[in-house]
């Protein structure tokens, strides 16, 4: 069985002159890196992680054996993952959004949509349903809207917001 991969960088441009690269990250926090050893690029190629730092909302990275700009412009581009195996265990209540994407949203009584996405808004994580309508709803994904999370089901329970019951 082939394992899960799991995107969490882009490579957007080049840094300096030591062959930085300048990547865009998908993770929770900067800290996500300080875990991972190594990605892995959509050509198949393995970069171990040599200095991650942030600098104006993107990430700057240093790759081992990449030391020059025209290194670093040959990467530019690539999408890097890791392999879901590499990721740490979560506590209780907190969840990989790769891993709720997919699930039967319900309202405890019928599906009332399918989760597209989680999104890091101002307050906290904001959950983009698709309804069968073919619109979509954000529901808050905090413990007032969200009761329950069955992975095993790939089903998440919510209380349905006021007015969002219209679009259904």
């Amino acid at each position: 069985m082939k394992e899960e991969r799991i995107i969490v960088l882009t490579i957007v441009n080049t840094h300096g002159l030591r062959g930085d690269v300048r990547a865009l990250y998908y993770a929770d926090s900067p800290d996500f890196f300080d875990s991972v050893e190594y990605v892995t690029t959509d050509k198949g190629e393995k970069l171990y992680f040599e200095n991650v730092r942030v600098q104006k909302g993107a990430l700057l990275v240093k790759f081992r054996g990449v030391d020059t700009p025209e290194a670093a412009e040959a990467l530019r581009g690539r999408e890097c993952y890791v392999e879901k195996n590499q990721l740490s265990e979560l506590s209780e209540g907190e969840y990989y959004i790769v891993d709720l994407i997919g699930c039967d949203v319900t309202d405890g009584e019928r599906v009332i949509g399918t989760v597209k996405d989680v999104y890091r808004a101002g307050a906290g994580e904001m959950m983009e349903v698709g309804l069968p309508t073919g619109k979509t709803a954000l529901i808050p994904f905090v413990d007032a809207f969200v009761k329950e999370v069955d992975l095993e089901k790939r089903t998440v329970s919510v209380q349905l917001i006021e007015g969002l019951i219209d679009e259904i």
